[in-house]
């Protein structure tokens, strides 16, 4: 299928989604689901199945309401704070199929869905591998108002270790509160050309959410990681905010924190307070969820999803939180997951069968029947 960056139609822009969805999640794993958290406890599909019809439903009246009030597609997009959140919204359009909607409904509201990206970056499913969301001005302002930090880690090899020991905690820290959705606490951007090399920007935001107790003890709100690398880096990031990078330890050429007050951080022995206090609060975490039922995670997982939308809460009057009927259902165990479970069992289908059961999976549009006969 030829990709592109701009897309005239509704039915072009989903059927594209259906595609590079796919592509996606053959290129990461074979055992999708199977082996990211919170598995083994339980598989996303079965958290998912709880929360997709309700997600959706909450979704597209706050969308509603927020247009009724003047708000353009930019405005809000800005809610959602970074593309990645949304693109990782679109894990619940199987959901699409609880919804008493036209099929050209649920295609107009999965292309609204999706142009949210749209407002982020040109490349709305980084074809490209790349996730440009500053412009090169914006990234020269960034790099010159940190230069002296990067200086200062080009040769410092103890403090680059210090830095890179922090980007890895947050990264757990994000997947220990979001599950397998970390991206809801980050947006990693780039690669951006500089004279000096590239540059991969993570953002990290939302880190003290208050549906886990422990969170809000969190040494920082957000949190910036900036790291410059030479041309040897093969730097690939996907539209759902994944990165692979292919590059010797030495193609890193610096690396800086900037701080939530948008200072970068030079001091070595603050740099090591905040990782020890982060490992300090993760450790806690891992032993708060740890002593959890499956049935208490399953209703975190659910509040993870819905936190996302907190920022449209204010503006739309409309509570974020998932309705009793989510943690009712929960409660109950219904087993309501098997359909979504099974599709992503692929292990042994030749590469066009995969892709076909992934893009069916997916599709808005396809009623159940289409999609259990794939």
């Amino acid at each position: 299928m030829a990709m592109k960056e701009k897309y005239t139609s509704d039915r072009e822009l989903v059927d594209a989604f259906c595609f590079m969805m796919a592509k996606t999640l053959l290129e990461r794993s074979q055992k999708h689901g199977y082996d990211v958290w919170p598995t083994p406890i339980f598989h996303p599909a079965e958290g998912n199945a709880y929360i997709e019809v309700p997600f959706l439903e909450k979704l597209i009246k706050m969308l509603k309401t927020l247009e009724a009030r003047g708000y353009i597609l930019k405005q809000i997009a800005r809610l959602f704070i970074a593309p990645s959140r949304v693109a990782h919204i679109t894990y619940l359009f199987p959901g699409f199929r609880g919804l008493n909607l036209s099929i050209e409904e649920k295609e107009r509201i999965a292309a609204k869905i999706l142009r949210l990206m749209g407002a982020f970056r040109d490349d709305i499913f980084c074809v490209s591998g790349h996730n440009r969301i500053l412009s090169p001005e914006d990234i020269a302002s960034i790099i010159n108002k940190h230069i002296d930090a990067l200086e200062c880690a080009k040769y410092d090899k103890e403090l680059k270790k210090v830095i890179n020991k922090i980007s890895a905690s947050l990264f757990c820290y994000s997947e220990l509160i979001y599950f397998c959705h970390h991206a809801f606490a980050h947006e990693y951007h780039g690669p951006y050309q500089v004279p000096d090399g590239q540059v991969l920007i993570k953002d990290y935001f939302d880190l003290r959410p208050e549906i886990w107790p422990f969170a809000t003890e969190f040494p920082c709100e957000k949190i910036r990681i900036i790291a410059l690398y030479d041309g040897r880096a093969d730097i690939q990031v996907d539209f759902t905010g994944r990165i692979k990078i292919l590059a010797p330890p030495e193609a890193l050429i610096s690396v800086c924190v900037v701080g939530e007050d948008g200072i970068a951080m030079f001091d070595k022995e603050a740099l090591i307070k905040l990782l020890n206090e982060m490992l300090n609060i993760i450790t806690h975490g891992w032993k708060y969820v740890k002593s959890l039922t499956k049935k208490e995670l399953l209703i975190k997982y659910a509040l993870a999803y819905f936190h996302i939308l907190k920022p449209l809460s204010e503006p739309t009057g409309i509570s974020w939180q998932p309705p009793s009927s989510v943690f009712d259902a929960i409660k109950r165990e219904q087993i309501v997951w098997r359909i979504a479970r099974d599709a992503l069992k692929l292990e042994g289908l030749p590469q066009d069968k995969q892709m076909e059961k992934l893009i069916k999976l997916f599709d808005p549009r396809l009623p159940q029947g289409e999609v259990d006969a794939s």
